[in-house]
């Protein structure tokens, strides 16, 4: 009842005795007479971001009237950064920049992962294939349970968390899950390092099997011969490649990418989890796990990939 009284009040104000459309007369709420931009912040610009900086964001950091407008809507007045390679920085592990696109130098860690909890993640902003998810806290239950533990673990790998946290995670970051070589989900080839940006990271370009050469040697990675359980990222100096600076591709835990062939139901997608974990005895580039999107275990986590400017 009240939305229709509403209407009615305004095709009142807007609309003549005959029907026709006339100049508004009224208060808009948004600038006064004339200014019917539709942002709703009082100033008339036009920029629909409900704030003064007219910069179209509605970012909460930007001074009125400054020239700050980075048009990202993450609440501060900066927009992506990028360092001296071209590569995202700022949040998440520093990246490697290989071609025209970046990877990132580790897993994320669960101090890293604590940091994209504490911004207050959107659960209504995930794509259409992540809607029936309700949590991008790490699952406590089974054998997740206690192992997300920042306090002591904060150098560790994050597990226990699906493939929409993921991908949450990576587009908080300015990046996003590893797929396709030039963007996208990866549809093709998964051991092809022409169409795979995780394989082509892991295998220096389809060159070698495991990141530090052709034959597996025990222990390089963290392979269940070092521990138990996983390590802190990047503390096995004999585990970087394929490319410079890439740590801990092979083993330490399984990472999720944008490999997902589209089922009928997102929740039953099967995606790839790449490169093996701590449990599972090595395993080369070329491997993978098939979990369903909503899979949480410690066994698999994830790192992000992204384009470089």
């Amino acid at each position: 009842m009240r939305c229709a009284l509403t209407l009615l009040l305004l095709c009142a104000a807007a609309c003549g005795d005959d029907g026709s459309t006339s100049e508004w007369i009224g208060t808009e709420g948004d600038g006064g007479p004339s200014a019917g931009d539709g942002d709703g912040d009082g100033n008339g610009d036009g920029d629909g971001d409900g704030d003064a900086a007219g910069d179209g964001d509605g970012d909460s950091g930007d001074d009125a009237g400054a020239s700050v407008g980075d048009g990202d809507g993450d609440g501060d007045a900066t927009g992506p950064m990028f360092d001296a390679d071209g590569c995202p920085t700022g949040k998440g592990p520093d990246m490697v920049r290989i071609a025209d696109h970046c990877v990132d130098s580790t897993e994320v860690t669960q101090a890293q992962y604590l940091a994209f909890l504490d911004s207050g993640p959107d659960l209504y902003g995930q794509p259409e294939s992540c809607q029936f998810y309700g949590s991008f806290r790490p699952s406590n239950a089974g054998g997740c349970a206690d192992v997300f533990d920042p306090a002591q673990l904060g150098d560790h790998p994050v597990t226990c968390v699906n493939w929409c946290s993921g991908q949450a995670f990576c587009a908080w970051a300015g990046k996003r899950l590893c797929g396709a070589t030039g963007g996208g989900t990866n549809e093709g080839a998964r051991d092809d390092a022409a169409q795979s940006q995780w394989y082509d990271a892991c295998s220096m370009g389809g060159a070698t099997a495991w990141v530090y050469g052709d034959a597996r040697v025990a222990g390089t990675c963290n392979d269940n011969s070092p521990s138990d359980g996983t390590t802190a990222v990047g503390s096995l100096p004999g585990c970087e490649g394929g490319h410079a600076g890439l740590f801990d591709m092979n083993d330490n835990v399984a990472e999720w990418t944008d490999e997902c062939p589209l089922g009928v139901d997102p929740a039953d997608d099967n995606c790839a989890a790449r490169g093996g974990a701590h449990d599972n005895n090595s395993k080369a580039c070329d491997h993978e796990q098939s979990e369903k999107r909503g899979y949480r275990g410690n066994d698999v986590g994830f790192r992000c990939c992204g384009e470089a400017q």
